[in-house]
């Protein structure tokens, strides 16, 4: 059975796709075609043979469904060459001349796109190739991701009591003298690492790194003795811990990322029951990623990096780490790791008979104003800057620094 389509020709001039239009009835396009995003002042195009069932542009957002079988391309030529939100996961593919987005799904999808300013191929290229294939997924399900419910109003974390605060050893592998402070992620000519340990973490996708909280507009310019740094041991940052991961090589896969390996689900209900949405999942090739036991039962503590919800004040937020259920000092130090509300999910009677541990503090690399001065958090305490020329010469900004109090950190040196 024949499909018809309406091909739309490009014939000597192209035709701008301006925002407010929309095309209906399963289009194909055979040559390149351009939109325009009025706010961003930026023109895209949509690739040669790109195919669709509908198409609109509202604003600087593009709605577009894609039939079964068919492939929809966004390309972005600028010098800037930026990657693109898709359904709320940062997608895209660079070369030195564009930068583009292929989608091909396997049952008519419909896409949300915009291209969030910080989000380039400059300041995310990749530290390193991705790993040959690793263990095979065993014990995934297979879910299809569908429409959740709404979520019903998201508590505020609640800390417990802060314990007398013990000074922390200093770190026996600090930064060198020259570089910046352990937290600190570093732009190298457009690659991205973390410094931990005195060394470098680099970062593969754009995927992994946003699975950890972070926002390209931390990293700082790289200067010579950043570069000159060993990579670390473990060279490379694959998801957070905690992670809802929509496996990118089959597109149908769920898994939680836990201790650094792939826990697929056993059913569908197993993984709703646990209070997770289809719609958390974002697309990571796991391909290298180990499998570990799958998730077979509501009735264990849930995996390693959840946000559970405390059962008896239905206000306390925990996080399982380490076989332990750990509260945050503030809300503020949730925030800095990057957490929205909405990755919570309601505690079990086993997430509740978790030891409790150390409360959590602000992440490394957490920039903080307290009172009239400027810290950096880096190895769990606190460094001054000796001013905020100091700040901006060593490349952070102001505006990324949060406002709270760091009484409880001890005090290590300065930033001069």
């Amino acid at each position: 059975m024949l499909r018809k389509k309406l091909y739309v020709l490009i014939l000597v001039l192209a035709v701008m796709f301006m925002p407010g239009a929309a095309l209906a009835g399963n289009v194909t396009y055979s040559s390149q075609q351009a939109i325009l995003l009025t706010t961003a002042s930026l023109t895209l195009y949509i690739g040669s043979g790109s195919a669709f069932n509908t198409m609109s542009v509202t604003g600087d957002t593009i709605t577009v469904t894609v039939g079964s079988g068919d492939t929809f391309t966004l390309v972005d030529t600028s010098a800037v060459r930026r990657l693109f939100l898709v359904n709320n996961a940062l997608l895209g593919t660079c070369t030195s001349s564009q930068s583009s987005v292929n989608l091909s799904p396997g049952a008519a999808t419909t896409y949300t796109i915009t291209v969030p300013g910080d989000a380039t191929c400059a300041n995310t290229s990749t530290s390193g190739s991705g790993g040959s294939g690793g263990g095979g997924g065993g014990g995934g399900s297979s879910p299809s991701p569908a429409p959740s419910p709404s979520p019903s109003p998201t508590p505020t974390p609640t800390p417990t009591p802060t314990p007398t605060p013990t000074p922390s050893p200093t770190p026996a592998s600090a930064a060198p003298v020259g570089a910046h402070p352990n937290g600190t992620l570093i732009n190298d000519n457009g690659t991205i690492y973390l410094v931990v340990n005195g060394k470098k973490r680099g970062f593969r996708n754009p995927e992994e790194y946003m699975s950890h909280g972070y926002n390209f507009s931390q990293a700082v310019a790289a200067n010579d003795t950043d570069k000159a740094l060993e990579n670390e041991a473990q060279p490379i940052a694959k998801a957070l811990d905690g992670t809802l991961v929509l496996d990118k090589t089959d597109n149908r896969t769920i898994y939680m990322i836990a201790d650094g390996k792939k826990r697929g689900f056993t059913s569908a209900e197993v993984f709703q029951s646990l209070g997770y949405k289809f719609s958390q999942a974002i697309p990571v090739d796991l391909s290298d990623y180990p499998a570990s036991d799958p998730i077979t039962t509501v009735e264990a503590a849930h995996p390693n990096g959840a946000l559970v919800l405390d059962k008896t004040d239905g206000r306390t937020v925990w996080w399982v780490l380490g076989s332990q259920r750990k509260g945050f000092q503030s809300a503020e130090v949730f925030q800095t790791y990057g957490f929205s509300f909405d990755k919570i999910v309601p505690a079990n009677d086993a997430d509740m008979a978790l030891a409790a541990g150390d409360l959590v503090k602000f992440r490394d690399g957490t920039l903080v104003r307290d009172g009239e001065y400027y810290f950096l958090v880096s190895d769990g305490m606190k460094k001054r800057f000796a001013s905020v020329s100091v700040l901006e010469t060593q490349g952070y900004q102001t505006g990324n620094a949060i406002s709270a109090s760091l009484e409880t950190y001890t005090e290590t040196g300065s930033i001069q």
